[in-house]
């Protein structure tokens, strides 16, 4: 299934600056993504999880790099956090800061939420990511705690060290712990509960280094004001709809048109004549969602490819392997050597 959310363009710029270090084609992945340069130009505009996914992934394939996600962070500047990084700047101290992440996260992403517990004498963040393909995750992850960690010791000018890094997922193969110490100088384990940054409480009293009580207050009226836009209750776009309810039924059965029709309480023809005037049709969404949900089995599990193809509801696997490369450009086995965790 499609991971449900979006994420601020804002939030993109850290991944495409490293890219474009690394001289990786980052125009080739914004028209995977179909992500178009009007909206990099805009900080306020949103792209969907999905689009972000297809980024990240077009990115990731082009040439190995078990560390993009962990050096991307180095590029991490306030404006990488939307509204949310400059009322941290603003902030009189990392503890407020901190407190200000969990209202307003939202704003820079729907990628994941960040919980902070008290242990002991110390501070637990934790980040729990939304994304499911391990790949994606294990980038994910490891950009954002190496992003907080880099971004509040620009904050407080202080390069204090936590004192313990936690990752949900296994040591990359390709890289050793070393790497990971040299940014965050400190123990960093792998295969834990979670994700994880542990750092003294006293750190909570460090000052802010250029904060500004009435601009902070500015920025959050503003935040609030965004957040309540976004939070809004809205309809998902139509084709939204009928695509939620492919992937519904496609869990269990290739859904015909009459049972999505009947999900969203519609005649056949009613929603035929909408999808028409969407500029879309039943058999596009339909593959739209196959085709997702084929990436996410194959990056995500071992499932051999004649029975993702049959439950993609693919009579014979050569038809699923023609239906894949036409859209990936590569086979089925060949996209999962390139994708796996």
């Amino acid at each position: 299934m499609h991971t449900l959310g979006t994420t601020s363009v804002a939030a993109l710029w850290r991944y495409l600056d490293y890219a474009e270090d690394q001289q990786l084609d980052t125009n080739a992945a914004l028209a995977a993504a179909q992500i178009s340069s009007e909206q990099l130009k805009d900080s306020n505009s949103r792209v969907s999880l999905q689009a972000f996914e297809e980024l990240l992934s077009h990115l990731l394939a082009q040439r190995p790099q078990p560390l993009f996600g962990l050096n991307a962070a180095r590029h991490v500047q306030p404006a990488s956090w939307h509204v949310l990084g400059y009322i941290t700047m603003n902030c009189a101290t990392l503890g407020d800061a901190l407190d200000r992440i969990i209202p307003f996260e939202k704003l820079v992403s729907d990628s994941g939420t960040t919980q902070l517990q008290t242990r002991g004498s110390a501070i637990e963040l934790t980040w729990h990511c939304q994304h499911q393909a391990p790949l994606l995750r294990q980038h994910l992850s490891e950009n954002v705690l190496a992003a907080w960690l880099l971004y509040a010791q620009w904050l407080v000018d202080d390069a204090s060290a936590p004192l313990k890094v936690s990752f949900a997922h296994p040591q990359p193969s390709g890289t050793t712990v070393q790497d990971y110490q040299a940014l965050f100088a400190c123990p960093v384990a792998f295969n834990q509960a979670h994700n994880a940054l542990l750092i003294p409480a006293s750190y909570l009293q460090l000052p802010v280094r250029q904060a500004d009580a009435m601009l902070l207050h500015t920025l959050e009226q503003h935040a609030s004001s965004l957040l309540n836009q976004l939070q809004a209750p809205t309809q998902l776009s139509f084709t939204a709809q009928v695509s939620h309810a492919i992937e519904e039924i496609l869990a269990n059965r290739v859904p015909r048109q009459e049972e999505v029709a009947q999900h969203c309480a519609l005649s056949l023809r009613t929603l035929q004549r909408r999808l028409q005037e969407a500029g879309s049709s039943y058999q596009q969404l339909l593959d739209e969602v196959r085709f997702a949900q084929a990436k996410t089995q194959l990056s995500g599990t071992q499932k051999p490819l004649h029975s993702i193809a049959e439950q993609l509801g693919f009579i014979e696997p050569r038809s699923f392997f023609r239906f894949f490369k036409s859209r990936a450009g590569v086979t089925p086995g060949e996209y999962r050597k390139q994708h796996k965790a």
